[in-house]
């Protein structure tokens, strides 16, 4: 039982950056708005914090697989659990924050780019701890 609570734990923290990086992308225009930063100095912003989540989500992966899970081979369900919390997490933003602005909403085609970072994270976690898991040099062998 404790495991389990541990492989929901790691799910939810995977699932935390590419939530944030996605919603970041779609609500560009919003916080362009709100902050009265010009769309282009926002544009930049959101992509330098992408790529900087995006190499400290492998070091969060190998931080998350090796500590929390115990590097274990059951660990690789993770790879497959975070999308559920990520569903969850867009569900609760967008009853939190409804669009009430039209012109704040992205255009259609972003939700192509979404499904491409979802697809793309869930290969990233899946190779990051296939390569942390068993790649390892155990200590009982």
């Amino acid at each position: 039982m404790k495991y389990l609570v541990k492989l929901n734990l790691a799910s939810i923290i995977l699932a935390l950056p590419v939530f944030a990086a996605i919603e970041l992308i779609g609500n560009a225009l919003r916080i362009s708005r709100i902050t009265g930063w010009e769309y282009g100095k926002v544009e930049r912003s959101v992509t330098l914090i992408n790529i900087a989540g995006f190499l400290l989500t492998g070091i969060l992966i190998v931080y998350v697989t090796r500590r929390i899970l115990d590097n274990r081979r059951i660990a690789m369900i993770t790879s497959l659990l975070w999308f559920a919390y990520f569903s969850l997490f867009v569900y609760l933003f967008a009853a939190l924050f409804p669009m009430t602005v039209h012109e704040d909403e992205p255009a259609p085609v972003t939700g192509l780019i979404f499904i491409g970072i979802l697809i793309l994270h869930f290969l990233y976690v899946a190779i990051v701890q296939a390569c942390s898991i068993f790649l390892t040099v155990r200590e009982d062998e």
